[in-house]
């Protein structure tokens, strides 16, 4: 991975006085807001952070005028395989499925839950021939009578 086309965007950033003493991985998550630290971390613990072209552990205190290259991966292509799940389709047409959704199915897999694989939205990604349909999903989770 060191091919310019490897990654997303590579970032040059300049210390000055006032960042004297700061931790690397705050610095740079400070400056670049739109990651975060523990991103920032993992970038360092791949050596993808150099500071005056050197590897630097996260708990680095910087220097004035240190140089800084923060090399940004593409990302991973996430790619989520549909799980054949019965589901007990009250109504269906061309534009429309009404699914009575069991008490506790995860409604959308979010990257965080990997793991988690009874997902009303891959059911439905399996249930449909069609690879370019698109789904949005809407649930009413109020409490029914009986619910503890």
């Amino acid at each position: 991975m060191n091919n310019k086309s490897d990654f997303l965007d590579i970032i040059d950033l300049s210390t000055n006085e006032d960042d004297k003493g700061k931790r690397i991985d705050k610095y740079i998550s400070d400056m670049l807001y739109s990651y975060s630290r523990s991103y920032i971390q993992k970038l360092i613990d791949e050596e993808l952070v150099l500071v005056n072209d050197k590897l630097v552990k996260s708990n680095y205190k910087i220097c004035a005028g240190d140089e800084i290259v923060v090399k940004i991966p593409v990302p991973e292509e996430l790619k989520i395989e549909a799980e054949d799940i019965p589901l007990d389709i009250v109504y269906e047409d061309e534009d429309v499925i009404l699914i009575n959704k069991p008490k506790g199915m995860v409604v959308h897999l979010l990257r965080r839950f990997r793991w988690w694989l009874d997902c009303l939205a891959d059911s439905l990604r399996m249930a449909d021939d069609s690879d370019d349909r698109q789904f949005l999903l809407e649930t009413d989770e109020r409490p029914q009578e009986g619910d503890p």
